[in-house]
């Protein structure tokens, strides 16, 4: 599996997935992402291209698999707390 594999596995999006491939913050991000959607590619071409061309402003695949891997499933966590909220919800007051 690529580490964007992982991500949507843990309920991820793409664009959470470009945010985290990318080292130099939000903006950069952003950039990438907008520029995936005016050129009508795929954001996982365009993270990968950057990675082979520029190795020093993107995370490596090593650590995308262990963010992905040390998070919990969102879809998980969600069903967790509705079930919380829904057993004790002067919790949340």
């Amino acid at each position: 599996l690529t580490p964007l594999e992982y991500y949507r596995l843990m309920g991820f999006s793409d664009t959470q997935f470009v945010q985290s491939a990318l080292l130099c913050g939000r903006a950069e991000a952003g950039n990438v992402i907008t520029s995936a959607q005016m050129l009508d590619m795929p954001l996982t071409q365009i993270v990968m291209d950057r990675q082979a061309a520029n190795k020093k402003n993107t995370t490596s695949n090593t650590q995308l698999y262990k963010q992905a891997g040390n998070s919990i499933v969102v879809d998980v966590m969600e069903h967790l707390l509705c079930s919380v909220w829904d057993a004790v919800p002067e919790a949340f007051e």
